[in-house]
């Protein structure tokens, strides 16, 4: 990938998407298996707790009950694997400024800021931690520590570590940046006083104690990392501890004894290197002696970089990468990380700005372990880039008994995931889709048959392969004299590649699957390539497969070992004489398809093969060379930027308790990711085109806007300016209000029980309002019946009272909370339109009392007495 294909060796290869090169053949990487702990979980008093085993877990031990619950979502800052005395190991997470602690052994993932004192900021995008003994210290710059034990979560204490960012646990010391960027110091000696609790303390830090703070030049931008080279045949193994910025390199040779600082007669802070440092405090990781880091122009080993300050020329060791590393943005390289794993140096490449943290496409790969022996050992070599996944870290548990890979992830539904790289499994394992056929590929030297100034025209291939397990697909394309695009060779009756299988068991891939039969692994000897087809190239006006050298692309999906590709090639005779050259007035553009290496998903469906789809001769819509962007390979496929088509509704204004409800369409391609804020600041979660706030209350005041971004832009909508207010939106200027209380009356001679219904006439509803001057039938104010005749019917059966004063005076008491709830309207009057034969009719009494009217006037509606009308209405029986 750094040479040319024409000029590396025959068994190398010019750039591989998920292979591996172990036992000298090429052969898909180690699967990724999702660790699938979002089963369960249980709100308890102290901690939210995860679980794998459809049980949640309770005071009195586990439970039955299930409560099915997602991956934690928000801004993801940083993780740490977190070993404890008993030697088990867990991770620590901080998300939205929220610590997470995953348990490897019970699969299990549980909350530790169980209280808001114990949460950090939940909009910052990078954090900080470092395991001290069996303490861990968790900074995100900002906020005062917080301190993990393996039990407890904790704020640091006065006289404990200060806030910083960077840290370094070295020779018995924590090392760590300060709130600057350009100071550091460090913590007290571990057992200093005789506990490991000492190590969190700084009383040793002062002017008397040859205590104070270390700094780096302003010029150099900053510490960006920490790490240590390891040291052999010293007490802790531990060399200086190198302090990295963006331009310099600085080793702090400090004596374990802070009392000897002042008598050491060499400088404890030294510049070690004047060019190009670390840029991510994850990416600079110890391998042995050597400490490997990522730098602006690649990926960097300090021994080799100070091996070569005296050269004229100081450069990566990534040269082979080039075509990756050089398209990273380099201000997204902050949030890089790398480990060693399996004699393999792994770290992240493609990184790519979301809001809801940095993802990264694609792993760098550096291959330790190549073909060795006793008598020979070759150097590590690049085995390309590794894909499936958007990774927002990578890093490595460690015991006594072994050392694991792990990757946290983002999946499509922006849930934060934990998957492991295995060291030999054959396929990704998703707990959504289950088994996944690894897709990987090669492309090979660029061959010219000996002969390289000779036309030959190509005639067949033969491949050679072992291994073969399952379900297999094949697809090889060519090039001719280092063509920009890739042509389709091989094809079957879809018109790509082909398909073979080896069958492994007899139930498919079910999961768990017990083989009743032993079957092996299978191998395809001379798998013969077929003449290719005889298209012309457009602007050459010669057919493609007469050549002077060809480079193959072979493409695999599923498992299986490539151990051999031939070629066939004929001379073809050229013209003995020379020809005159003409002006080419004719000048025409070159339109070939790229290839994408970062479409293979591992949490997505098998649906063919291949590393993302071939642009034919004919003109079908494919891939071709990587198009690199400053944002990393990109698909060849129409795009636009995000285009907000409807705004959320400004202002907004709602009554207390109510819902706040905003919405916004937006339109782009790919879909924009949106994210929601209040007052310019991320609402953590709120990723949809709609924003709910049910109970709202007056601390939701404020200004309400929607970015949307996607690879081709990003673009923010008008803000909403929302107001909560306490009391309902006031009733129009000119309202018809009319309360009616109906009693239905007790007959004497017990033909009809008494009751009273109660309603609202044309009614100012406050969630629906009314034009100003007009009147509408409302919602009923009461429990009760409901009536079913007309108003009209309904005067016939009453005696109405009327609107007097003394209505006006009892209803602004009700309002003014000082109604007693035993004042009453007297009304007497002549029974007309009997219709109870047992009651003959005659001048009556009649006592009503506004008891339950002036509960609901009183608790639920806020109105102006001079505005209504209240009217008591006597019914008949």
């Amino acid at each position: 990938m750094g040479r040319t294909a024409s000029l590396i060796s025959k068994n190398q290869v010019s750039f591989a998407v998920n292979s591996t090169f172990r036992q000298g053949f090429v052969s898909p990487r180690p699967g990724y298996v999702e660790k699938d702990y979002a089963a369960c979980a249980q709100l308890t008093a102290d901690s939210i707790l995860f679980r794998a085993d459809n049980t949640t877990v309770t005071a009195d031990g586990y439970t039955n009950s299930c409560i099915p619950a997602p991956n934690p979502t928000g801004i993801f800052q940083c993780a740490l694997p977190y070993i404890s005395d008993d030697n088990r190991n867990f991770i620590l997470l901080l998300i939205s400024g929220k610590v997470w602690l995953y348990d490897l052994l019970q699969n299990s993932i549980q909350l530790l800021s169980n209280t808001p004192a114990l949460e950090n900021s939940s909009n910052r995008l990078d954090g900080w931690m470092v395991q001290a003994e069996n303490f861990v210290v968790i900074q995100d710059g900002w906020s005062r520590p917080l301190i993990f034990d393996g039990a407890n979560l904790r704020r640091a204490a006065v006289d404990e570590i200060k806030t910083g960012k960077v840290m370094a646990y070295v020779n018995g010391r924590i090392w760590y940046a300060l709130q600057n960027g350009f100071s550091f110091r460090a913590t007290d000696i571990v057992y200093g006083d005789g506990t490991r609790a000492s190590v969190l303390k700084e009383t040793e830090n002062t002017f008397l104690n040859e205590g104070g703070d270390f700094s780096v030049p302003s010029d150099s931008g900053g510490i960006t990392a920490m790490a240590v080279p390891g040291n052999l045949d010293t007490a802790l193994g531990q060399g200086p501890l190198l302090v990295f910025t963006p331009k310099y390199v600085f080793s702090i040779n400090a004596p374990v004894d802070r009392n000897v600082w002042k008598e050491v007669n060499y400088p404890i802070q030294a510049i070690s290197l004047v060019t190009n440092g670390a840029l991510a405090s994850r990416s600079a990781i110890t391998i042995n002696g050597d400490v490997f880091y990522r730098a602006v122009d690649g990926i960097r080993s300090f021994i080799i970089a100070r091996r070569d300050f005296g050269t004229w020329g100081n450069t990566p060791i990534s040269s082979e990468m080039m075509s990756v590393v050089e398209n990273d943005q380099t201000d997204l390289l902050w949030a890089g990380s790398a480990v060693t794993f399996d004699n393999r140096m792994i770290m992240t490449c493609q990184p790519q700005y979301r809001a809801s943290g940095i993802i990264h496409k694609a792993l760098a790969i550096l291959d330790f372990e190549l073909v060795s022996s006793m008598r020979q050992k070759l150097p590590p070599a690049w085995e390309g880039i590794w894909t499936g996944l958007d990774i927002l870290q990578v890093l490595k548990t460690e015991n006594a008994y072994q050392d694991r890979c792990f990757l946290i992830t983002r999946n499509a539904s922006l849930e934060i995931g934990i998957w492991e790289l295995t060291k030999n499994s054959k396929n990704d394992v998703s707990s959504l889709t289950g088994y996944r056929k690894i897709q990987w590929a090669i492309e090979t030297k660029s061959y010219n048959f000996e002969v390289p100034f000779g036309l030959k025209q190509l005639d067949s291939g033969d491949l050679f392969i072992d291994t073969m397990i399952g379900d297999i697909g094949l697809n090889v394309l060519y090039r001719p004299d280092m063509y920009p695009g890739w042509i389709q060779w091989t094809c079957n009756q879809n018109g790509i590649g082909w398909t073979d299988c080896a069958k492994m068991n007899t139930c498919g891939d079910a999961l768990p699957c017990i083989p009743l039969t032993n079957f092996q692994p299978q191998y395809r000897s001379k798998l013969r390539l077929p003449t290719p087809r005889d298209d012309c190239d457009a602007v050459l006006n010669t057919p493609y497969r007469n050549l002077f050298e060809v480079q193959t692309r072979i493409e695999i999906d599923g498992y299986c070992r490539l151990k051999s590709l031939r070629l066939h090639a004929y001379d073809v005779q050229e013209p003995t004489v020379g020809e005159c050259r003409n002006d080419n007035t004719n000048c025409q553009g070159l339109d070939v398809c790229p290839i994408n290496p970062l479409t293979y998903k591992s949490e997505g469906i098998d649906s063919g093969f291949g590393i993302g789809e071939v642009c034919s001769i004919n003109g079908v819509d494919g891939w071709s060379e990587p198009v690199y962007g400053n944002d990393g390979p990109v698909q060849n496929e129409p795009t636009s930027a995000p285009v907000i088509q409807v705004n959320p509704v400004t202002p907004l204004v709602v009554s207390e308790f109510d819902t706040i409800s905003l919405a916004i369409v937006v339109s782009g391609e790919p879909t924009p990711e949106l994210q929601w804020r209040k007052n310019t600041v991320n609402i953590i979660g709120e990723n949809n085109s709609n924003l709910i706030i049910p109970n709202a209350v007056v601390g939701n005041n404020g200004s309400y806007d929607v970015t949307a971004i996607n690879d081709s832009g990003t673009v923010t909508s008008t803000p909403s300016v929302v107001t909560v207010i306490t009391a309902p939106v006031p009733p129009p200027s000119q309202p018809c209000y009319t309360f009616f209380l109906n009693y239905q009356l007790w007959n004497q001679s017990t033909c009809i029980n008494s009751s009273i219904d109660w309603f609202s006439g044309p009614w100012y509803d406050p969630s629906s309002p009314v034009p100003v001057g007009t009147c509408a039938d409302g919602p009923a104010i009461g429990a009760g019946g409901s009536y079913t005749q007309n108003e009209t019917d309904i005067q016939n059966h009453y005696y109405q009272l009327g609107v007097s004063a003394m209505n006006a005076v009892m209803l602004t008491a009700i309002l003014a909370g000082t109604y007693d709830g035993d004042q009453t309207i007297v009304s007497y009057g002549t029974r007309t339109n009997c219709n109870c034969t047992l009651d003959p009719c005659g001048s009556i009494f009649r006592t009503v009392t506004l008891g339950a009217i002036a509960f609901a006037v009183q608790t639920q509606y806020a109105i102006d007495p001079t505005l209504v009308t209240f009217d008591i209405v006597i019914t008949d029986s």
